[in-house]
């Protein structure tokens, strides 16, 4: 191995690895909080650098995967490799690159403090070491999100290992009581019939502030609509309201571009629409009352660059 040239996978397991993990700003002893990366502000440019420290994780890991023994064929950092990765991790959300990278890296950073050789390195008796000191010292979701990342390196990475024998039992035991240190979860109370009511009134009266009504009327889309406060900030189409003429019956429509489950450029691609009753519990149209609101107010979800920008005063808004 010592004359093994530059390409060869095991060396970079001694000589990229610490850089790589460098990149993610991981200590040298600590394996549960590292130090967040910066993060550039355009997408395009963090999807960039998560998929070069992905190739990165490959070319350590070397022939235990696939896709290291592919890697070998194109230079590192180059606008091949990117492609590769690209191809590799289309399906993906960047998000979901960034939490797998990490717990990945900080496994192949506990590797190497414990000089394991890259072709023991998914050993069952390795990975149940490693799991039982997350358990001790990590968060309690630690365990069981780097069993994640593991079998998500699997399926795309193709990693050499038996996953069913990698998972033992004593393997996911140890990740489930890892959860038993997670502090209890005390959930909000749901909305009541009279919480949604004291909405609509609020949108229907003119003589409440501006911003308060126009927010009131958000809530109340993301309510009757059936959808997250996530997607409402995503959407840029302004929503329209079709009513009756007496006014009794109609619904508000709004397009939604970027959705919880839009993790994909296929699916980034179709726009949902939401529609909402614009008549509530109070027989009150409160959706006339509030797309009439957002138009007196100037608003226009494509030049605010969300349909419920933050507020800051008045009729104000912040964009950033």
């Amino acid at each position: 191995m010592a004359g093994a040239g530059p390409g060869r996978p095991h060396e970079a397991h001694s000589g990229e690895l610490p850089a790589l993990l460098d990149q993610l700003g991981l200590d040298q002893g600590r394996l549960s909080h590292p130090r967040p990366p910066p993060v550039p502000s355009p997408e395009g440019e963090v999807r960039v650098g998560l998929l070069r420290l992905w190739a990165g994780v490959a070319r350590v890991v070397g022939d235990r995967c696939q896709l290291g023994k592919h890697l070998c064929e194109v230079a590192p950092g180059s606008e091949a490799e990117v492609n590769m990765m690209e191809n590799v991790f289309a399906s993906k959300a960047t998000n979901t690159l960034k939490r797998r990278v990490g717990s990945l890296s900080r496994f192949l950073r506990w590797s190497q403090l414990k000089a394991i050789p890259v072709q023991s390195l998914f050993d069952e008796d390795n990975v149940y070491h490693y799991v039982e000191e997350l358990r001790a010292s990590a968060a309690p979701s630690s365990p069981s999100s780097f069993l994640e990342a593991l079998a998500f390196a699997y399926g795309l990475l193709g990693l050499d290992m038996d996953l069913g024998k990698v998972r033992s039992s004593r393997v996911s035991g140890a990740a489930v009581r890892a959860f038993g240190k997670k502090r209890l979860k005390k959930q909000a109370s749901p909305l009541t019939v009279a919480a949604v009511k004291m909405l609509e009134v609020l949108v229907c009266n003119t003589e409440a502030e501006n911003v308060v009504r126009e927010r009131a009327g958000a809530c109340l889309l993301a309510v009757h609509g059936r959808a997250r406060c996530a997607d409402l900030c995503g959407a840029t189409h302004e929503p329209v309201v079709e009513l009756r003429p007496d006014h009794r019956v109609g619904y508000v429509d709004v397009t939604l571009e970027k959705t919880k489950t839009s993790n994909t450029k296929r699916r980034r691609r179709v726009a949902f629409p939401l529609v909402a009753p614009a008549v509530g519990v109070s027989s009150l149209p409160w959706g006339e009352a509030w797309v009439s609101l957002r138009a007196g107010m100037n608003r226009h979800a494509a030049a605010d660059g969300s349909l419920v920008p933050a507020a800051v005063s008045g009729d104000k808004v912040c964009l950033g």
